[in-house]
């Protein structure tokens, strides 16, 4: 007799089988068991621990009918009977497929069998044993239907997908379907009725694929099919978005016109997104690749900054598939300093005409410090770095305190820097609207918070005045809600003018501030807007409010697919590279082919982010050279900032490539420290104008770097800092496990530690670090200043028939 302890394991695993299969079949996402990971034989997985499940719940029962002499047979235990019975145990997980038999003969044999008694708990325990056992004879034949649907289906979508992209030159796959899907899908049909987006504008017969999973709505499903019926190619598929990958990879000859491929990862789980993309990555990797393969870029939205160095591990040396990490939280930042950039709220300077322009107080206030704000205060912190603007950021949170302990361990550099004895960021401590913060924006004194960088510690200090009468205001209001964030910007926006009712200065009719909501909603927003029109009286009145947050704003065509600033950023890298392969040197005109500048953007992500952020500052150049937007989209433009700067030129004015003049003047690897440093003397007398733009882009990198994490390598003697970089070289080959080729003087830059020898604001130890690791730091920096026309117009990056390289 088997003992009820073997029944009740049985009763237990087959429990917890089915349970499991049935949530693999509800939920299509990544699952691991037993560390494996589960994903696209998702069903394959459900249907063997069914099965397994079966196999546990019938064994002692084919047990006792093979064993027991009052149940069955009778057998004497052997090897031939204990092998027949494991196949009289399959048989019978096989017998419950038949929904007919199985229902009557094994729930009996099961009654009869379990030794339990007549009492209540045996009646009990037998009646949940049939009542599985029922479950199980349905479970089977409906998940072996499914396992048989699933295969035809997934062929079936195959030949619909190949079908619709037979003639389509793009393909837009969607890796899931919800809000965010049906926003950007809205947008691109919008763009197609319109005629922007279409073969007339170069961009071909575009497919859409959305790829479903079994928790998505129906409902939604009807409106994108009613979205896309008549006005673009479109099919659903069970599919998932590496699948649908594999079969367009294998689509040489059918898909001759397929060009393009873009494969958009956009729910709100940032996680999901990031392990999907990952799969996608490694299906192209398992794909060969040839000339007739059409371009993959994946465009996956995230929030965590560290899964750049995530996918810089897995991508291959030459990674064919490039990849599109969207921060939304960054990217609506940006876009909001794009509208309204900083120097909006400054007088209008000149440094060609006067290298010293009169100080400007730029005070950037931060009311919230959560994600956004956080995210505002980084970003203004290297975008502020203009000639003779003083940066003040002023963040304002009931939790400063918190905040800052947290951010300031994350990123030292940028909150410890201190301009003349007086932090760059500073914290308020107090709820806003709360008195404290009537005395900030009165210019009273109030208590603030700062970070000690030499003590490593948060110091408090009473202020005089955060918000001084000569400070230009530009405000992010990021509290909360958007009911919470309106509520408290009109309020800002009533304190700061009637300040000057009052006390007469600061002037906010004339140096107007610049006020920044966050606001989600779409109909808020708007309805933001109208008001801020309604209430103005002057014709610039609707450039004080510049909500930014809407979701229907940022999930479009324009923002995810075809960003523009990515294709300033891929322009600005390639110019990057023309200086490297000496081909600017030749020629100040010299063009890169597009595939190989994507092919080279396609490399770090931390330099394509960096890339993002010089190309954001180029208007800032322009700015600081007197030019207005208006002269930037003057198709003479080019030229004349060309013009300017070779007019800057003293002793090379014949020379027409300026870039050339720059290189030719870097001193060859064997010359003394005296010979470079005259050099570099003769440069700033001869390039003044374009080394004034070179150390203004220094600054901002710098400052870039500190609000990214990283900080300065390097301190002490000339001898110590050789130390230290040797020591950053050899934890750099212990923790990647390359042989170090670092050459005596160490590493200049460490991406694991997040160190760099040139983030000093020094500029003669940041020559002299130059000087010892052979590299002239400021060549490059001032030939992509002297190349910024060229970059914002897009003539660095050239089609391969129009281009030289």
């Amino acid at each position: 007799m088997i003992s009820p302890i073997c029944w009740f394991a049985a009763f237990l695993v087959a429990l917890v089988a089915l349970y499991y299969s049935i949530h693999l079949e509800r939920h299509n996402y990544q699952h691991k068991l037993f560390g494996f990971e589960i994903n696209s034989n998702r069903r394959i997985v459900a249907f063997g621990i069914l099965a397994l499940g079966a196999f546990c719940l019938f064994a002692p029962v084919t047990w006792a009918q093979c064993f027991s002499s009052d149940l069955g047979e009778g057998w004497e235990p052997g090897t031939f009977n204990f092998i027949s019975w494991v196949i009289t145990n399959f048989f019978t997980v096989g017998w419950t497929t038949t929904i007919q038999t199985g229902l009557t003969d094994v729930t009996s044999t099961v009654y009869g069998a379990i030794p339990l008694g007549g009492g209540i708990v045996g009646q009990v325990f037998n009646l949940l044993y049939s009542l599985l056992t029922l479950a199980y004879i349905i479970a089977l034949p409906v998940e072996i239907g499914l396992f048989a649907f699933n295969a035809v289906a997934t062929r079936l979508s195959g030949s619909v997908i190949k079908r619709h992209l037979k003639y389509a030159d793009h393909a837009i796959i969607f890796e899931s379907v919800d809000a965010n899907t049906e926003l950007l899908a809205r947008d691109i049909v919008d763009n197609i009725k319109n005629g922007t987006l279409n073969k007339s504008n170069n961009n071909g017969d575009i497919a859409l694929i959305f790829c479903l999973d079994n928790d998505e709505d129906g409902e939604r499903q009807r409106v994108l099919r009613n979205l896309c019926q008549g006005y673009v190619r479109y099919v659903f598929t069970d599919t998932e978005a590496a699948d649908v990958l594999a079969t367009i990879a294998a689509l040489h000859d059918t898909a001759k016109h397929l060009v393009a491929v873009d494969v958009v990862t956009t729910s709100e789980e940032a996680e999901h997104n990031v392990s999907a993309t990952i799969d996608m990555i490694e299906a192209t990797h398992r794909e060969p690749q040839s000339d007739g393969t059409p371009r993959i870029t994946l465009h996956c939205t995230h929030k965590n900054p560290d899964d750049a160095q995530i996918f810089d591990a897995i991508k291959t040396k030459n990674e064919p598939t490039c990849l599109h990490l969207i921060s939304r939280v960054q990217d609506e930042i940006y876009d909001v300093l794009e509208e309204a950039p900083l120097y909006s709220v400054l007088e209008p300077i000149n440094i060609s005409v006067n290298p010293n322009p009169r100080p400007q107080n730029l005070t950037v206030l931060v009311v919230g410090a959560g994600d956004y704000g956080m995210q505002a205060a980084r970003t203004t912190f290297w975008m502020g770095r203009m000639p003779g603007v003083r940066l003040n950021i002023v963040v304002v949170d009931p939790n400063a305190r918190a905040v800052l302990e947290r951010e300031a361990a994350r990123y030292p550099e940028m909150f410890g820097e201190s301009c003349d004895g007086e932090p760059t960021v500073r914290f308020v401590e107090a709820e806003a609207p709360s008195i404290t913060t009537d005395r900030l924006i009165a210019g009273s004194a109030v208590a603030a918070l700062s970070y000690d960088i030499q003590n490593k510690c948060v110091s408090s200090k009473t202020e005089s005045a955060l918000i001084p009468d000569d400070a230009r205001l530009y405000a992010f209001v990021t509290m909360g809600d958007c009911s919470q964030n309106l509520s408290y910007s009109l309020m800002l926006q009533r304190q700061i003018f009637n300040r000057f009712v009052d006390q007469g200065t600061p002037d906010y009719t004339k140096q107007q501030p610049v006020i920044c909501p966050h606001i989600e909603s779409e109909e808020i927003l708007e309805a933001l807007r109208s008001l801020d029109k309604t209430n103005g009286t002057g014709g610039d009145a609707n450039n004080i409010m510049h909500p930014f947050g809407a979701r229907k704003t940022f999930y479009t065509y324009g923002n995810i697919i075809d960003d523009e600033r990515e294709r300033l950023a891929i322009q600005l890298n390639a110019a990057y590279d023309l200086c490297f392969n000496g081909s600017i040197k030749s020629d100040f005109d010299a063009t890169l082919a597009a595939d190989k500048a994507v092919e080279s953007y396609n490399g770090k992500e931390s330099n394509k982010s960096s890339s993002r952020a010089s190309a954001a500052h180029i208007s800032y150049r322009f700015w600081a050279l007197g030019y207005s937007a208006a002269d930037v989209k003057q198709e003479s433009f080019e030229l004349n900032w060309k013009e300017k700067l070779q007019g800057k030129v003293t002793s090379v004015t014949e020379q027409a490539n300026v870039a050339s003049a720059i290189l030719s003047s870097v001193v060859p690897d064997a010359a003394t420290k005296a010979e470079f440093d005259a050099s570099e003397q003769k440069n700033r007398e001869e390039f003044a104008l374009i080394c004034r733009l070179g150390d203004m882009e220094h600054d901002r990198w710098l400052a870039y770097c500190r609000a990214t994490g990283m900080t300065e390598l390097g301190h002490g003697t000339v001898e110590q800092e050789r130390e230290q970089r040797m020591r950053a070289a050899a934890v750099d080959a212990f923790l990647s496990g390359k042989a170090n080729k670092s050459g005596a003087e160490g590493v200049r830059k460490s991406d694991i530690l997040m160190r760099h020898a040139y983030m000093t604001p020094n500029n003669d130890v940041l020559g002299a670090r130059g000087f010892l690791l052979g590299k002239d730091v400021y060549a490059y920096d001032r030939i992509i200043a002297a190349l910024s026309a060229r970059i914002a117009k897009g003539n660095v990056v050239k089609p391969k028939k129009d281009t030289n390289k």
